[in-house]
């Protein structure tokens, strides 16, 4: 990014449910590290595809993880060019890198196209159907279905099923996890706090402050944020009872109404979760800045099980999880931006599964039992224990969105 140059990229809109790419991508080629198969499982009335990555040095039974997608149309390799209003120039295949580093630390992953990635939006190639009045909870349908088949698969440990939700589908894991009760545990990367439309407005005033500070236009400001502008003026006529139209940015309303709901009911879901959670985020996010991950921390400490659960906001990361060195958006040049998701994401994720995994391990063989499964070679993946339990500080950025 060069100049004053910037590229408007907002996590929610009017492709929210069938836009997809001008062509169809190839999927992401699997490392050496690791072994992938294609998987195909019953989800309701249709059939969802996607990858199972195994570790190469499996035992008999292994631990495993579900990847679920970010709004919008994603691909098993939720791949993700930018952030709000920071376009990268590449894309990332974020699903897939979490996937083959989570493999390579003795982790199964199982990730798939969402039933709004097909080739009838040249999203994904597979054999879905174009989809008809999808809703949030049709999401959740197929968040169970894949972690039906997980649990069944060869070589599963289906003593230590994890679910790991980005952005979107990181609000619905603590619902999923009251419906899921043999989910072992939850990790919650990205994941807004407050229900959608609030999000919606906070993008809104974040991106008006942020041109005002690049020192763009007005007009063009006002041509960049018109979308963002009359969707979240057509939500709070929404929230208020008083909207007069039956789509919000080529959206039904049932699906926004739905969202919001389900987005009101996730803390209160989080708080009475007696299984551990891991909240994670970036300080350099700008689609759900870091105030969203410490308001899960307020609630989190108010809940009886506060001791299991972990919070996390890591320096440098955005939205896509990748790094950018920068802090001021009209000096970020190619060079500063990570073109993968960062090793941060991956340590703490894998910590905490480590941490959950042994935890349980010690209630079941007791606490001076030798581990069940040996520890893994950190020159293969591994990750170090992290000794911290408290949440760190962001590092707070020089150029970012104002705290509410």
């Amino acid at each position: 990014m060069s100049g004053r140059r910037f590229c408007f990229i907002a996590l929610f809109g009017a492709w929210l449910t069938l836009m997809g790419c001008a062509t169809v991508p190839k999927f992401a080629a699997s490392p050496e590290t690791v072994r992938e198969r294609n998987v195909r499982f019953p989800a309701g009335h249709a059939a969802l595809e996607g990858r199972l990555c195994m570790p190469l040095e499996a035992g008999d039974k292994v631990p495993a993880v579900l990847l679920a997608h970010g709004s919008g149309p994603q691909s098993r390799d939720g791949r993700m060019g930018g952030q709000l209003n920071m376009g990268f120039g590449f894309e990332i295949p974020v699903h897939a890198e979490l996937a083959w580093r989570l493999c390579e630390s003795g982790f199964a992953v199982l990730r798939y196209d969402k039933r709004t990635c097909g080739r009838f939006n040249k999203c994904a190639d597979n054999d879905y159907e174009r989809p008809a009045n999808v809703l949030p909870q049709d999401f959740v349908g197929d968040m169970r279905a894949a972690l039906a088949f997980l649990a069944k698969s060869p070589h599963i440990d289906a003593k230590y099923l994890f679910v790991l939700g980005h952005s979107q589908s990181a609000q619905f894991v603590p619902g999923f996890m009251r419906l899921e009760r043999q989910v072992t545990g939850g990790i919650m990367v990205a994941a807004p706090f407050q229900p959608v439309d609030k999000i919606l407005l906070n993008q809104l005033k974040n991106s008006e402050q942020l041109l005002r500070e690049l020192d763009v236009s007005d007009a063009v400001a006002e041509v960049q944020l018109k979308p963002l502008r009359e969707m979240v003026r057509d939500l709070k006529l929404l929230r208020e009872g008083r909207l007069q139209k039956n789509q919000v940015g080529n959206v039904p309303v049932e699906f926004w109404r739905a969202w919001i709901q389900m987005g009101e009911e996730a803390p209160t879901h989080a708080r009475a979760l007696r299984r551990p959670l891991l909240v994670l985020s970036g300080d350099y996010d700008w689609n759900v800045p870091p105030v969203e991950t410490r308001d899960w921390e307020d609630r989190l400490e108010h809940s009886k099980y506060k001791k299991k659960h972990q919070v996390h906001v890591l320096p440098r990361v955005t939205h896509a999880l990748n790094e950018v060195t920068e802090r001021r958006l009209d000096q970020v040049r190619p060079t500063h931006i990570g073109r993968h998701v960062s090793p941060a994401v991956h340590e703490a994720i894998a910590s905490f599964l480590r941490d959950v995994v042994s935890e349980l391990e010690k209630e079941v063989r007791g606490p001076s039992a030798q581990p069940a499964r040996p520890a893994l070679d950190p020159q293969r993946g591994a990750v170090k224990k992290n000794p911290k339990t408290s949440a760190p500080k962001a590092v707070e950025p020089s150029v970012k969105p104002p705290k509410k």
